[in-house]
């Protein structure tokens, strides 16, 4: 699996493998409608692009099942903060974020 930040959807499938999928996890701007990709990857390499948005969860029954994992003890949310900002700091936590030099940072409002 790779991240990749600001590069065409043409450039991203020459990474995938034969049968491989790239998942567009972000979300653009609703003018951004155009893409260029190879048909050569689509079809004879069976390359597939596809959209997701929050993991593709259904919010009702997951989100519950989540808060009760964390509630026990079994989801280690955490862990999976690389960094927090106080407040004053949310321009930098947003610029980070768009640098992706920072994956999940939270918020701090104390």
């Amino acid at each position: 699996m790779h991240a990749v930040v600001g590069q065409q959807p043409a450039d991203i499938m020459r990474l995938a493998a034969k049968r491989g999928r790239v998942v567009v996890t972000n979300i653009h701007p609703a003018d951004e409608i155009d893409v260029r990709l190879s048909m050569n990857d689509l079809i004879q390499l069976e390359k597939r692009i596809v959209g997701a948005i929050f993991g593709s969860v259904n919010s009702r029954r997951d989100i519950p099942a989540l808060i009760q994992a964390y509630q026990d003890g079994t989801l280690d949310l955490e862990g999976m903060i690389t960094r927090e900002y106080p407040l004053d700091e949310v321009n930098q936590g947003y610029h980070d974020l768009r640098a992706a030099t920072n994956i999940r940072g939270v918020l701090r409002m104390s």
